[in-house]
């Protein structure tokens, strides 16, 4: 997975902006072209979105680590 995030406390409006930019980019055939040559499959999600799907990934992966018993670093 692949993401652009601005920096942690970035006003709301600006995330918002640079959601909406980055969203429109998505619709620009060469750019989905140049993804889809890397295999890549672009989401578009809104902030709010991305920061739901880290979480559950960040539970999963947390209790696969757990139970792989991999040390902490």
């Amino acid at each position: 997975m692949q993401s652009s995030l601005p920096f942690a406390g970035t006003p709301n409006a600006i995330v918002r902006k640079l959601a909406a930019f980055a969203r429109q980019g998505l619709k620009e055939p060469a750019l989905l072209e140049t993804y889809a040559s890397l295999g890549a499959r672009p989401v578009g999600s809104s902030p709010e979105e991305f920061a739901a799907y880290t979480r559950s990934e960040e539970q999963k992966w947390a209790k696969l680590i757990e139970l792989a018993k991999v040390p902490k670093q």
